[in-house]
């Protein structure tokens, strides 16, 4: 009888679904204040459904933008966010709104004009300047469930940061796919 037990709850253990998704997700950013060129970003997540319908999640990833608002600053991030998820619905296919806390840490790069009257031509030196800072990501996005372990998932979100130099507002467009086990 023990042994028909034992097996009973190791093929439920087995068969259940658990709360946690890990999912890897890149995409885009862009600052919309002005014309700049598109940075390229990529994370990985770790999600914990609460019930149906909040998850809260951890990611962490890189952002690049290669000569960004001009030709010659060039930035690269690192980043660690927590976030939460509210899904609308309980369907397959669902939209969900999102906010996050950001922290990100990195580089802006300058390559700045070095005029050298004694060699012919222009020269350009790298002078770096560290980024560190908290931002605020507001967002909403589309979930589809392609079946019981895997989703699909793509996302637009406002980002605001706000540092000692100035406030900037970005747009992120995510795509990723989840894994729930």
């Amino acid at each position: 009888m023990k042994k028909i037990i034992i097996l009973i709850m190791f093929c439920t253990i087995g068969f259940a679904q658990s709360n946690f998704k890990i999912g890897i997700n890149s995409g885009l950013a862009w600052q919309y204040q002005e014309d700049t060129k598109p940075g390229y970003t990529h994370n990985l997540q770790l999600g914990y459904l609460l019930n149906d319908n909040f998850e809260l999640y951890v990611s962490g990833g890189i952002l690049s933008y290669s000569k960004w608002r001009s030709d010659f600053l060039d930035t690269y991030v690192t980043n660690l966010s927590f976030g939460i998820r509210y899904y609308l619905g309980n369907n397959i296919s669902r939209l969900f709104v999102l906010g996050e806390v950001q922290q990100s840490m990195g580089d802006h790069i300058y390559n700045i004009e070095d005029v050298n009257m004694y060699k012919p031509g222009n020269y350009f030196k790298s002078v770096s300047r560290d980024v560190d800072e908290t931002i605020a990501i507001l967002g909403c996005g589309y979930s589809y469930q392609i079946n019981k372990n895997f989703e699909f998932i793509s996302s637009l979100s406002i980002t605001i940061v706000s540092s000692e130099d100035d406030d900037l507002h970005y747009l992120r467009l995510f795509t990723g796919l989840n894994y729930r086990f």
